[in-house]
């Protein structure tokens, strides 16, 4: 007697929850999706403190530039009590690429350019090690911790570039 076929010919098997969630991970959430989730996440107050995001215009259905803020605490060295403004870009292929930070305020930590504000994502290591997985806010988090440990030196406060 021949041996059955598991399934019948031309039909294959239904993947398994395992080989599933294995795709999902591979395949990045889209763009809109990512940043209304992160935006949605600030709504909620899931932030950690003193950083937020929100869209710079909350008309900008293409949700192409975002405003970050960190708020930088006492007990730090330089930038005591700062409240730091930031712009974000999210690019076209975000979150698969990391986004452009630039500091609006004035401010003297690693991995800033000192001419324009630009964070050099090879400086934070959370920008430098971007995955699809990682956020906005986990980035912003890092340059507080950053901030937190400047340089006594900075420019006066309410400065900007």
């Amino acid at each position: 007697m021949p041996r059955r076929q598991p399934f019948p010919v031309g039909l294959e098997r239904s993947p398994s929850s395992q080989e599933m969630a294995a795709s999902a991970a591979a395949v990045p959430m889209p763009r809109s999706f990512k940043l209304l989730d992160e935006l949605d996440m600030e709504r909620m107050g899931k932030n950690p403190f003193g950083v937020s995001l929100g869209l710079m215009d909350e008309d900008d259905t293409a949700m192409g530039q975002f405003t970050g803020s960190i708020i930088v605490p006492a007990g730090s060295s330089g930038l005591v009590d700062r409240f730091l403004s930031l712009t974000v870009i999210p690019p076209p292929d975000y979150p698969v690429a990391a986004p452009t930070l630039r500091f609006n305020s004035k401010v003297n930590i690693p991995g800033v350019v000192d001419a324009s504000g630009a964070v050099d994502p090879r400086r934070v290591p959370k920008l430098a090690a971007w995955t699809p997985t990682s956020n906005i806010v986990e980035a912003l988090a890092e340059l507080q911790q950053i901030a937190r440990n400047a340089p006594s030196a900075q420019p006066r406060d309410g400065e900007t570039y």
